[in-house]
């Protein structure tokens, strides 16, 4: 597959799949808001692939949930999986056009693309979402870890129904 040539995705009328992404600090996911996509690693330094169960199962409709590094698994957003695409270095924006901050570019060499984004961050310290999730992968399928304390399926239920949250 070219570097250039986005995955098909078979959409299917199939539950969707919660996942887990890491997001660090939060700062270049925050900066990457407006474009709605979020930049991830595919292999390790010495060449192991990661992220592959994502790649290879994430479908169209899935959902997306955003934690932060070393916070308890707090969950800044939540949006709405819609593709990932190799990263192509000649065609796409540059890491400064996306607004990252000290990039890992050479590592980020795909894209996740989103769409309706729930943002979650500047609630007040009683009302975050924390999963008690602390050392994940980059991106997990809930059903891989049972160590979740909210009930996604049932959070994003209530959100869609009652939420008064911004929504991108």
């Amino acid at each position: 597959m070219s570097t250039t040539q986005e995955t098909q995705i078979q959409v299917t009328n199939r539950t969707p799949q919660d996942w887990l992404i890491r997001v660090k600090d939060g700062i270049n996911f925050t900066n990457a808001v407006p474009l709605k996509r979020f930049d991830f690693k595919i292999r390790t330094k010495n060449g192991n692939q990661l992220n592959k169960v994502f790649r290879d199962e994430a479908r169209s409709g899935d959902r997306l949930w955003f934690i932060l590094h070393k916070s308890r698994g707090e969950i800044i957003g939540m949006a709405t999986f819609e593709r990932w695409s190799y990263r192509s270095w000649i065609e796409d924006l540059t890491d400064a056009e996306i607004g990252y901050e000290n990039p890992e570019h050479d590592e980020w060499a795909a894209t996740m693309h989103y769409t309706d984004l729930y943002d979650f961050r500047g609630r007040p310290e009683n009302r975050k979402f924390i999963t008690r999730i602390s050392h994940i992968p980059t991106i997990v399928l809930v059903r891989q870890t049972t160590n979740c304390a909210i009930n996604l399926p049932l959070l994003y239920e209530n959100i869609m129904m009652y939420g008064n949250i911004h929504k991108w």
